[in-house]
């Protein structure tokens, strides 16, 4: 039924819309014009990347021959339509549409086409067009309003020099660099790296080049102790105007004014064909430890780079170009280089150190630009340099490091000016070449006619690597070519899932009654053996990633199970357990170097002194080291547990206990590498915990112990079970200024209200609710026992009403033994939830409301859902719901 979709469905669906073409943008206006929830959602869509343009002019100064540029607004004289006034009337008009900003494009253009531009381009606009000189340009009143704004690009066809733009200008962009994490500034050449001084919001930087020059006036020298730019993302064009011959790496290593680091850079295109491969070797220097993709030119054989330092390098792009022999007037015809440019290229490929990398680790793109190639049927397959490509990709070396290859042809005729060709005539055309054919065959290579690797790896990112049937699919993908097996297992051991089993380390409690004398030992988890009949997967995964080590770096979540079949036999002599250093959990965390979630659970929690002490302080020396945390192993642990847990942000756990023992931890190289012993608090993002009466107390130190754990930052909470709510005001006091998801339980209790006022940054609340239908043997006229929006709507009524708009779960367990059908439609509480929704108040700031019905089929047995279509028909047969289902203000939902 689709008008019973999730909110969250629809969200998706629309934020899959193609917002880059007229058809999609029309689809998603037209959803907004439905309902009061399409038109916001649509309005965020929409408004989410802007594109708005401006003008360039010029002016001479006669006396000194220098030309100044700026920027101005449309006036009579332009056919062209600029849009950036318009967008500020249109913000000054509905003033909520600026916090849907996110990303901000101008582009800019000339009076006219150049032909026309000796009639127009030095004529200054008329005095009543804005120009970038005056206060009143729109760019100037734009920027300021979108409190949201992360990423701003801005885009020249003919980029003019920093210094020969106007001052005005100047000083504007100088006020918002750094403000944005993503920034493109191809408007200039030149800018200058003293811009870029506290800057340490910017990972993303695209620019024409930088300027190391530092700025003349003192004043505007960084300060002592501002932090560099530390880029995850760098593209650079090195058309140089006054900074020609300076290498590039002098932009970011200059000792006298380093405003960049790469010392983090993921990514880096060079976009300059000529660049000296001594200046590119010296950029690769600043960045070898964390570069993981490359895009460059290799045309100039004496300019081609070493890449032998790039040991993470998974992505490479080399842009080669050819020409036909009868391209080659005025050059050199016994340049072989310009017909043949794989040999000097191939010569750069093999400088990369494959024998280090992993395999299947790095995907080879080469795009090849083609110059007049004279009979180009005849002539393509026979190019030369195919012979040297094919040879290259069937070395050994290079089969076991390169995950695929794609190769893609650009057709130009001498005057560069591109040519079309029907992409399968150039498959039909490649393929006489024997072979490229071959490599085809084995799906080593694709050519630019097959779907790019990228759209293969976000199809394949789809695939619901949690369920059966999408592990099965991936394990057939990943057996049907060389180029999907590690996307394919990047998937499948991303989130790994282990079980164990947990049992006494020795004589039993029976044993004890017959020697009363003896002590009864701690707990051991251990691995199960199938011969007794509790197979367990730890030791099996530990085999399979020495085997496969590579396996190693795709696991970022491990979930341990623990089970308990039969929790009083001690492990037999040859079963390895967590009391001896061969148990093979401590041997499977340290190879997982890119590990970021780990979760133990037991279907026996037991108490923190019943477990033996070798895997208590292994615990607590991988807690150091990992930002998102489940412990389920134990009834309580003690605070001192995370004491020097900088990295952890995430936990979710049972409860704590101050007044426990913290365990000595196992010393590992991470531990001793990253935490050398200074101890400071956590600073929690997200916490999910089961209920305590002295749950606030954990994270003020109220107790003899300091606190290992700060809310200070805390972002989302859940408490698992029933607060009063007292309590849980204490606890929400700790974290109000920042909290933006809270997700808790209300009962009915002379103190169970809390208060929410101090939640002004809440986003998402979601109420757990139990209702007793009249046929689960509970007096009607308890009526708080049947209508739980009698004390769940004083909560919500102590909400801050504010410009946030919050998204609102309700999710009821309706507790009724029998005509589950007939009872939930007229449960008063539906009455008293459809009036607040309706209030003036609620209907401003909650922006949508999800209804989570289940049947509960008694205590301590999990709800049964119900099938959304059914439960949709039942709960419309409450007029109330009906109405704000129909008005698109509230959706149903079965789990």
């Amino acid at each position: 039924m689709g008008r019973s979709l999730p909110l969250e469905l629809l969200e998706k669906i629309m934020h899959d819309v193609d917002m880059d073409s007229k058809e999609g943008r029309s689809t998603v206006s037209a959803f907004a014009c439905t309902n009061h929830t399409f038109a916001k959602l649509g309005q965020k869509i929409l408004f989410h990347d802007i594109k708005i343009d401006y003008i360039q002019e010029s002016k001479v100064d006669l006396r000194t021959q220098t030309t100044t540029y700026f920027y101005c607004d449309a006036d009579t004289r332009v056919k062209r339509s600029v849009s950036g006034q318009r967008f500020l009337d249109l913000l000054r008009k509905s003033p909520h549409i600026a916090p849907y900003v996110y990303k901000l494009t101008i582009a800019i253009y000339r009076w006219a086409d150049p032909p026309a531009w000796h009639g127009f381009f030095f004529q200054p606009p008329p005095p009543s067009t804005p120009t970038s000189e005056m206060d009143s340009f729109s760019l100037y009143a734009i920027i300021p309003q979108l409190p949201n704004l992360d990423c701003f690009m801005g885009y020249d066809p003919a980029p003019t020099p920093w210094q020969m733009t106007e001052e005005r200008a100047q000083a504007f962009f100088a006020s918002i660099i750094p403000k944005f994490r993503d920034l493109c500034l191809f408007l200039f050449q030149d800018v200058p790296t003293h811009l870029f001084a506290d800057c340490e919001k910017l990972e993303e930087l695209t620019v024409v080049s930088l300027d190391p020059t530092p700025p003349s006036s003192p004043h505007s020298l960084q300060k002592p102790g501002s932090g560099k730019a530390n880029l995850r993302f760098l593209e650079v064009g090195y058309r140089v105007t006054a900074t020609e011959g300076v290498p590039m790496a002098k932009w970011f290593c200059d000792p006298a004014y380093p405003a960049l680091s790469l010392s983090s850079l993921r990514c880096l295109q060079v976009l300059d064909p000529g660049c000296d491969g001594n200046h590119l070797a010296d950029m690769l220097a600043l960045c070898s430890d964390t570069l993981e993709e490359l895009d460059i030119h290799l045309r100039v054989p004496e300019r081609t780079p070493e890449l032998s330092s790039l040991h993470k390098l998974r992505k490479l792009t080399i842009r080669l170009q050819a020409f036909g022999r009868s391209a080659l007037t005025g050059r050199s015809r016994g340049d072989q280089s310009q017909l043949n440019p794989f040999p000097h290229a191939l010569a750069t490929l093999r400088t990369l150190p494959l024998a280090t990398f992993l395999p299947q680790q790095l995907y080879l793109n080469v795009v090849l630009r083609l110059i007049s190639l004279d009979n180009f049927n005849n002539a393509l397959p026979r190019l030369p340099g195919w012979s040297d490509l094919t040879r290259y990709l069937n070395e050994d070396p290079t089969k076991i490091a390169l995950s695929h290859t794609r190769l893609e042809l650009q057709q130009r005729d001498r005057f560069k000016k591109p040519l079309s060709v029907p992409l399968p005539q150039i498959v039909e055309i490649l393929d006489k070449n024997a072979g490229l054919r071959a490599l085809k065959e084995e799906m080593r290579l694709t050519y630019d006619y097959a779907l790019p690797i990228e759209l293969q790896e976000q199809i394949v990112d789809n695939i619901d690597a949690t369920s059966q049937d999408g592990q099965q699919t991936l394990s057939a993908l990943s057996r049907t070519s060389h180029a999907f097996t590690p996307y394919c297992q990047r998937l499948l051991f991303r989130s790994v899932e282990i079980t164990y089993a947990q049992s006494r380390s020795g004589p039993t409690r029976y044993e004890t009654r017959i020697a009363p004398h003896i002590i009864i030992p701690p707990y051991v988890i251990r691995d199960g053996d199938a011969s007794e009949g509790e197979p367990t997967t730890g030791r099996l995964f530990c085999d399979l990633l020495r085997t496969s080590p590579h396996i190693a770096s795709y696991v970022s979540s491990l979930t341990v199970h623990v089970s308990v079949s039969r929790p009083y036999d001690p492990p037999s002599a040859h079963t390895p357990s967590s009391a001896i250093d061969s148990f093979s959990l401590y041997t499977i965390i340290p190879l997982l170097s890119n590990l970021s979630t780990f979760v133990i659970d037991s279907t026996f929690p037991t108490s923190w002194g019943e477990m033996e002490d070798r895997l208590k302080g292994f615990l607590a020396s991988i807690i150091a080291t990992i930002p998102r945390v489940g412990l389920f192993l134990f009834r309580s642990m003690p605070t001192t547990l995370f004491s020097d847990c900088t990295r952890l942000e995430d936990l979710s756990t049972f409860p704590l206990d101050p007044a426990l023992p913290a365990p000595t931890p196992v010393p590992t190289p991470a531990t001793v590498a990253e935490h050398p012993g200074s101890e400071s608090k956590a600073h929690l993002r997200v916490l999910r915990v089961s209920h305590d009466p002295k749950l606030a107390d954990w994270f003020r130190g109220l107790h003899p112990w300091p606190a290992s754990l700060s809310l200070s930052h805390l972002r989302s909470l859940r408490v698992f079970d029933f607060m009063q709510g007292n309590r849980l005001n204490d606890l929400l006091s700790l974290c109000s200024s920042t909290l933006e998801e809270l997700d808790i339980h209300l009962r009915w209790s002379p103190h169970t209200t809390p208060s929410l006022a101090s939640l002004h940054h809440l986003r998402r609340l979601t109420l757990r609710l139990s209702a007793m239908g009249p046929f689960s043997n509970i007096p009607i006229s308890q009526d708080y026992m049947w209508n739980p929006c009698l004390y769940a709507i004083p909560t919500l009524r102590t909400l801050p009403a504010g410009p946030t708009e919050l998204y609102l779960t309700i999710h009821v367990v309706v507790m009724t033994l029998s005509q589950f059908n007939d009872v939930v439609p007229v449960i008063p509480a539906w009455s008293n939830l459809a009036g607040y929704l309706n209030e003036d108040t609620a209907v401003r700031f909650i922006r949508h409301t999800r209804l989570v019905v289940q049947r509960g089929m008694g205590s301590g047995v999990k709800p049964k859902p119900v099938q959304l279509m059914e439960l949709a028909n039942i709960l419309d047969k409450n007029t109330d719901l009906r109405a704000l289902r129909e008005a698109g203000r509230l959706s149903y939902g079965s789990e």
